[in-house]
């Protein structure tokens, strides 16, 4: 009798299958460009102690190692790789990883400046499957990002709690993904699949999210639980425009916590 697969493995398979793809749709060419620009005019909210080099242009010497988690093809890292010295990537996706680190590489960016591996922080053999997820390559982070992910988490908390001890004391981890409803809260039809059914289309990524989007009340907790002292939430200004068959409109939301 076959083991069910994992909600890690759900979304494994799924963008495997999608790394060559995802990235050519235009609404998704439009998120991209959205987040990119909101990092960039965010650096000092999200705490990045900026240097600069000749000419008033961002230097690469700046001291802070970034982890970007579920980092698909390296949009987060892209956009604030100027501003920091070295980044790592992990995604469950070995298509993504394979992705990601191509990107850096044909853009002349050596593996220590910018490197992803395969892994799943979700998991709960995260270190014994991924021997590699335990060394010291990848801990003491000065600035985590995950975007767009924590509603592909079956057990966000958990997650939350596997990034934070990863940051060095007083380091930043940013979560960007999707607000909730106007009321602030995941109504019973979310809850059973409106993001995967509206108007019976279906959405071909639907068996892989958990979570229609996250509350201010929602991120705060779960920052504060996981060890941040310090915690915010930005809805921006700028709705996103989606598919219909994933509501038509979204709102992004930044969430920050400081350890």
């Amino acid at each position: 009798m076959e083991s069910e697969s994992t909600f890690g493995e759900i979304n494994k398979n799924y963008w495997d299958t999608q790394a060559d793809t995802v990235f050519e749709q235009e609404w998704v060419q439009n998120l991209m460009r959205q987040i990119v620009e909101n990092l960039q005019s965010h650096i000092d909210w999200i705490g990045i102690k900026q240097k600069t080099g000749t000419g008033g242009t961002p230097s690469q010497d700046a001291s802070v190692r970034m982890l970007d988690y579920a980092c698909g093809s390296g949009v987060a890292s892209r956009a604030l790789f100027p501003y920091v010295s070295e980044v790592r990537g992990i995604d469950v996706s070995d298509g993504m990883v394979e992705k990601y680190n191509n990107s850096a590489r044909s853009h002349g960016v050596s593996e220590s400046h910018i490197l992803a591996i395969q892994g799943d922080l979700a998991s709960p053999l995260t270190e014994e499957s991924h021997p590699s997820l335990g060394s010291s390559d990848f801990f003491e982070f000065d600035l985590i990002i995950m975007s767009m992910a924590l509603h592909h988490i079956d057990v966000p908390k958990v997650l939350m709690e596997r990034l934070v001890e990863r940051l060095n004391q007083g380091g930043v981890v940013v979560i960007i993904d999707w607000t909730l409803n106007q009321e602030g809260r995941e109504t019973q039809q979310q809850r059973e699949g409106s993001h995967s059914l509206r108007g019976n289309v279906p959405h071909p990524a639907a068996h892989t999210v958990s979570h229609d989007g996250f509350s201010k009340e929602q991120m705060d907790n779960m920052l504060r639980s996981a060890g941040c002292k310090e915690v915010d939430y930005l809805v921006l200004d700028e709705p996103t425009k989606v598919p219909f068959e994933v509501g038509g409109q979204k709102q992004l939301f930044f969430a920050r916590g400081k350890k």
